[in-house]
């Protein structure tokens, strides 16, 4: 396959929203691929692809009446997506919610392992994170495609910190993939979300109560308009932070990289 071998042979497949997270059973136990038949396998055998196919826009909602959801609809037309296959950057990779125009919460992606260099940069962390998404990502997805809501996954240089407050370029920043804010595509990894994220009143109980996680470190995150939420990690080498765990991402879930 000529795609295949342009992007190295070993690929990542994916519909317009949604991977075949579900049916890494059928590819053994993995999503990396290097033949048709193997694509196809997943993708078939994957009930996430067969509801992108069939009512990709079951949950979503017009709040407004304004027809961007049906403009939206008559517009879309399923792609398989391939990637190139990147090895597990674990430490460097990060969960945003962005929620009516606001970044909400991030949370460490690979949540099964502990680094401690998460812990120590989570303050930085969290105001690069911020400003990256606040001035970059919100506007240039709101003008283009009138999206305020979404998920993002972002992989950071971490390890280029040196725990000053100094510049941090963007080009440190990777856009991994943009997703729906929607608990029925993404994991919600170190939140909530019945109890957080889909709260409308969250900010105000974040804001009047201390929180106390057992083993998760987080972060107050401000922006413009003052505080805005959390950054969470994991705290413990030797703790695993199970009630978050249910549901969790596949190890093996990477993407290419590609710059907005």
């Amino acid at each position: 396959m000529k795609v295949s071998k342009k992007l190295g042979g070993e690929v990542f497949v994916k519909l317009n929203w949604s991977a075949p997270l579900d049916a890494t059973w059928a590819s053994a136990n993995q999503l990396k691929v290097s033949h048709p038949l193997h694509i196809w396998q997943l993708l078939k055998c994957s009930d996430r692809i067969q509801h992108d196919l069939e009512a990709p826009f079951r949950y979503a909602i017009d709040r407004e009446e304004t027809g961007v959801l049906q403009s939206a609809q008559s517009k879309h037309q399923p792609s398989i997506i391939l990637k190139k296959y990147l090895t597990d950057i674990g430490g460097g990779e990060y969960r945003c919610f962005i929620k009516s125009g606001r970044l909400l919460a991030i949370t460490q992606r690979d949540i099964r392992a502990f680094y401690n260099y998460m812990t120590k940069n989570l303050k930085q962390t969290g105001k690069i994170l911020t400003l990256f998404i606040s001035e970059k990502i919100i506007p240039l997805l709101y003008e283009h495609l009138e999206l305020d809501s979404f998920v993002l996954d972002l992989s950071l240089k971490t390890m280029d910190f040196d725990g000053s407050d100094g510049d941090f370029s963007d080009s440190n920043i990777n856009i991994i993939d943009i997703n729906p804010f929607s608990n029925c595509y993404c994991d919600s990894l170190l939140f909530d979300w019945e109890n957080e994220l889909m709260n409308d009143n969250v900010r105000k109980f974040w804001a009047e109560h201390d929180l106390i996680l057992d083993g998760v470190v987080q972060e107050k995150l401000y922006d413009w308009s003052g505080f805005c939420g959390f950054l969470r990690t994991r705290m413990k080498e030797n703790f695993s932070p199970s009630q978050f765990l249910e549901g969790r991402m596949s190890k093996d879930l990477s993407f290419d990289n590609f710059k907005l």
